[in-house]
């Protein structure tokens, strides 16, 4: 098991978008290097990141309860996907847009598949 998390790992950091995994209830299990070199690179609390944080808890603690329920909804495949614009400010002054997608997917161990629920 241990060498197919490494396998995971190495394919989800060739990913250039941030990825964050996240499970049933919003703890993050993983995240890709784009993310968190993004985190590192604006200095984002390591909260944001780091496995076994609440990722849904940061949101309410932001005020983002639209885009929370949102997340839910997804995850129990109410709606396809969730996306929001952001307002990002640099350190240089400038505003950057992020946006933010959030798509369902689930990886079955022993199945090899990726998709959504049956």
């Amino acid at each position: 098991m241990e060498k197919n998390d490494r396998q995971i790992q190495e394919w989800i950091n060739t990913i250039d978008e941030f990825l964050i995994a996240v499970d049933d209830d919003g703890k993050i299990i993983g995240v890709n290097q784009a993310w968190m070199d993004f985190c590192s690179e604006h200095d984002v609390r390591g909260s944001l990141w780091k496995p076994g944080s609440d990722y849904f808890e940061q949101l309410e603690q932001h005020g983002k309860i639209s885009e929370l329920h949102s997340i839910q909804k997804v995850m129990t495949n109410e709606i396809i996907e969730h996306k929001q614009m952001y307002p990002f400010l640099l350190g240089n002054g400038e505003t950057q847009w992020l946006q933010v997608r959030v798509r369902g997917i689930q990886y079955a161990f022993g199945e090899n598949r990726v998709g959504g629920s049956d």
